[in-house]
């Protein structure tokens, strides 16, 4: 006897069987999930484990190696300074003095650079202090004497050097004004530049900064320059800007005879180069950094003999 299912019963019927047949797919789903986690799972377990097994650095074989590395560089900045400071150097000789004395030493300075100039025929300003301007009617405090002393040395050298070369004039000399701390906002003094002296973090090296303003030929710069590099002292050259004084440039055929008549040995060929500047008077402004090359401070061998 068939039984005749009524359409309500045939809803309930239908709705079973897709019941089942979608938790099927869903636990067929699920079980793909679950078993990528669990593998997943494994492979970090696995990772954690081979990175508990590994020796963690820096080990003490590695720290052994950074000292050891640590003293060659530390060897290596010794044994520059003779280069970089030889016994002619006096930068560390400089000590601290009484303001008077300082004075003293200054006007001395001036005075021989002046006389060094005259000789020369080089023109400088009147009075001209060379950077110092402003101690001629006020004393420094005793303590600034250290720090102005080193600028006086390396002003003194570096005018000196400049001054045998023969430039038409020397305009100005800046330095950085250590004795007023960090720079003030605002106008500068004409001699201040607007840069600090800087001290190396391991104590290698203090640099202070100085700049000459002078009057001259494309020579005078070059010879300047290299003769830097000559001198006991360690300067390293930061910026040079130059300016015409002339409103009209050289003729072409006036630089080819000046460029002819100051390079070409009798019965060579000149070479096709013409220069820009010939023989006209520049104006240089030569920024450097005076170097006073310290190696390995006292502070850092103290601390590694406690260590």
């Amino acid at each position: 006897m068939k039984t005749k299912l009524t359409t309500f019963e045939w809803i309930i019927v239908g709705t079973m069987i897709l019941v089942f047949v979608l938790g099927g797919v869903s636990a067929f789903i699920l079980s793909g999930k679950v078993q990528d986690k669990k593998t997943e799972l494994d492979a970090d377990t696995q990772s954690i484990i081979s990175i508990s097994k590994h020796e963690h650095y820096p080990n003490a074989q590695n720290m052994e190696q950074i000292k050891e590395n640590s003293k060659q560089v530390e060897g290596f900045m010794i044994s520059l300074k003779p280069i970089l400071q030889p016994s002619e150097n006096q930068l560390q000789d400089v000590k601290e003095v009484e303001a008077v004395d300082f004075k003293q030493q200054l006007s001395t300075t001036a005075d021989s650079l002046r006389a060094l100039a005259k000789a020369q025929s080089v023109i400088i300003p009147v009075d001209f202090y060379f950077g110092f301007s402003r101690y001629q009617k006020q004393n420094p405090k005793k303590k600034d004497t250290l720090i102005l002393g080193k600028q006086l040395l390396g002003i003194e050298k570096l005018i000196a050097n400049l001054i045998s070369y023969g430039p038409q004039k020397i305009e100005s000399v800046s330095r950085s004004f250590e004795e007023d701390g960090e720079i003030k906002k605002g106008s500068l003094d004409p001699e201040q530049l607007k840069f600090s002296s800087f001290t190396h973090p391991e104590g290698f090296y203090t640099t202070y900064p100085l700049e000459v303003e002078f009057v001259g030929t494309p020579a005078t710069l070059q010879q300047f320059l290299n003769g830097i590099a000559k001198l006991p002292y360690l300067y390293v050259v930061r910026s040079c800007y130059s300016t015409s004084l002339k409103p009209v440039p050289p003729r072409l055929d006036e630089l080819q005879r000046q460029y002819a008549a100051g390079t070409a040995p009798q019965g060579t060929k000149l070479p096709p180069l013409v220069p820009v500047l010939g023989e006209e008077k520049i104006k240089f402004k030569v920024r450097v950094d005076l170097v006073e090359w310290l190696g390995v401070s006292e502070k850092n061998k103290s601390a590694e003999k406690k260590s």
